[in-house]
């Protein structure tokens, strides 16, 4: 004996429609994704701070490597990193302070600053990266002491593409030892965010 069992035409073709606005709910939940991702994401090619630092952290560990001798390290407590993000122009300038000592096995240390943008936009194939301008002693032993947990940095010429930095300083008085300075001030520097960047103390009068 065979049993048959039959649906009617009309639970069919209900079926065979719901299989169909499902397929096409699936594509227009794809493609608004899609959107979704394209508008959620910053300009500046990063997902956060977060991815930014996280680079430049290993960026200024290599500096560290290439710039130090045989003796001397860095004090890994006295780094500072600044960032700036501007979707307008999809830039990203980052700023970090580290501080190296013991160079030559001597009771010194020396506070770099380097300046890190991108130099062009992500685009399929090619991830944007940033790249170091420029990188210089601002203090150290001797010279003056920067606090590096407060930098700032602003725009200062938008056709130009200049930043200005900002960080208080302690300068050395007349009287003051080699370990303590203790005059308060500020130093500044400007860049231009291009290739050939180059890093200039705004002396004041």
């Amino acid at each position: 004996m065979v049993i048959t069992f039959c649906c009617p035409i009309s639970k069919l073709g209900t079926t065979a429609r719901m299989l169909t606005e499902r397929r096409d709910m699936k594509k227009y939940i794809i493609a608004a994704s899609l959107l979704l991702v394209l508008f959620v994401i910053p300009a500046s090619g990063y997902g956060n701070d977060k991815a930014i630092t996280d680079e430049v952290n290993a960026d200024v560990s290599k500096l560290v490597a290439l710039m130090k001798d045989s003796y001397a390290e860095e004090y890994e407590k006295a780094r500072g990193i600044k960032i700036m993000t501007d979707n307008v122009d999809n830039n990203v300038v980052a700023v970090a302070v580290f501080t190296i000592e013991s160079f030559g096995l001597g009771n010194n240390y020396t506070q770099f600053m380097a300046v890190f943008t991108n130099l062009s936009t992500a685009s399929p194939g090619h991830p944007q990266r940033l790249s170091l301008l420029d990188v210089k002693v601002v203090g150290g032993h001797g010279l003056r002491a920067v606090e590096f947990g407060k930098i700032n940095i602003r725009k200062v010429n938008i056709k130009e593409r200049k930043v200005l930095i900002t960080m208080p300083s302690l300068e050395y008085g007349p009287e003051d030892g080699m370990c303590c300075p203790s005059i308060k001030s500020n130093i500044q520097y400007s860049i231009e965010l291009a290739v050939g960047g180059r890093l200039v103390e705004i002396k004041k009068n």
